[in-house]
């Protein structure tokens, strides 16, 4: 309770957080699946020390209850993404356009019978990164970064927040680990994505001609090559799996922030009110509307300029510099010497006189 709202054990009475606890249950729907998974975690650590006649008595030692606080902290990440996948099936559930994408109304027409993680303000998921606004007056719900935004972690400790996992990671983990360089063909990526599953896509799929064109025209821009970790490839695997990978924004776009920083800055938790869900909800799409396509942004935003990767590498420059600066200080080192010998008296400009004493030849020539 303290960890998901912030409200530190050291300074809130015991009488403070016992009240906490009883209104978990409407601040946080599903805490009856969390102290579930909590008390599984118990019986499994502490079993044989829960007094059966009184079972909130525990007889535990400190490591013990240590080792109960790590098992929950290891276990919660795993159990909080069960939570994702329930929203994530439950947005595509709703009447969707096949981009990835809900319409809002659909969103909120569902937060008003029910599914309550539903209802958050149009403005605040634009800052998040997680309403698409690209046709005017049809605002979309980006499903991959709408589970992906902050709303939906848990937690409010300095360290860390407790996040939905992301579906799309291990996916460019896979093709990263297969080319193993930062850039690869459009033919590449093409054998290696085809390939890939995700929990609505197949693998060994023919990839759309306008994928195929799209990525080949990323490759001409960069000499050939797809750069891997720039905007441009993002955008492309969003579109190859649109329930799964993100849409990359253009840097300073978005402001994502969780629902404690946008309550401390507007004063206002990020909920909509049921009045503007219930107008926003009655909106209707005219039957003959064109279809809305996932919006594709030609501008590229990379870490680096992949176009001089095939340069010398760092260490190969370092070694290659330490090799000429070492030749250097010989060649110096022997200037040098050859310097000195120069300022000094050479053995061949003098001669040994009589008594063995040493004569200037130029003198004894006068």
């Amino acid at each position: 309770t303290s960890y998901m709202l912030g409200k530190s054990p050291w300074t809130s009475s015991r009488m403070d957080l016992q009240a906490l606890v009883a209104d978990m249950p409407e601040l946080y729907p599903a805490w009856p699946q969390a102290m579930a998974m909590i008390d599984g975690l118990m019986q499994k650590r502490l079993g044989d020390k829960i007094d059966k006649k009184h079972p909130s008595l525990k007889v535990a030692s400190f490591p013990d209850l240590v080792t109960l606080v790590e098992d929950i902290g290891h276990n919660f990440g795993p159990w909080q993404n069960t939570i994702c996948t329930d929203l994530k099936s439950a947005l595509l559930n709703l009447k969707g356009e096949g981009t990835g994408r809900v319409a809002l109304s659909e969103f909120y027409k569902a937060g008003m019978n029910g599914q309550w993680q539903f209802q958050e303000k149009a403005d605040y998921m634009e800052k998040l990164g997680s309403l698409d606004t690209s046709v005017k007056g049809h605002p979309r719900v980006i499903i991959s970064n709408w589970i992906q935004s902050p709303s939906n972690c848990l937690g409010t400790a300095e360290s860390h927040d407790v996040c939905c996992i992301s579906e799309c990671e291990s996916m460019l983990t896979s093709i990263e680990t297969s080319i193993a360089a930062p850039s690869a063909t459009p033919e590449q990526i093409s054998d290696i994505v085809s390939n890939l599953a995700s929990p609505i896509v197949a693998a060994g799929r023919v990839l759309p001609d306008l994928l195929m064109n799209r990525l080949q025209s990323i490759a001409a821009s960069n000499d050939g090559q797809v750069p891997l970790f720039g905007r441009m490839f993002a955008q492309w695997m969003h579109h190859a799996f649109p329930n799964e990978c993100t849409y990359p924004h253009l840097a300073g776009a978005t402001k994502p922030v969780n629902i404690f920083e946008w309550e401390g800055s507007h004063q206002e938790l990020p909920l909509a009110t049921e009045e503007s869900m219930s107008a926003i909800s009655e909106q209707k799409q005219r039957a003959d509307a064109p279809v809305l396509n996932a919006v594709w942004v030609n501008e590229e935003e990379l870490p680096v300029d992949i176009r001089h990767s095939n340069s010398t590498p760092v260490g190969a420059a370092f070694i290659h510099f330490a090799v000429v600066l070492g030749a250097s200080c010989v060649a110096l080192l022997g200037v040098g010497r050859t310097a000195l010998r120069a300022l000094r008296p050479t053995r061949g400009s003098v001669g040994l006189g009589k008594g063995g004493a040493y004569q200037d030849v130029a003198a004894l020539s006068v």
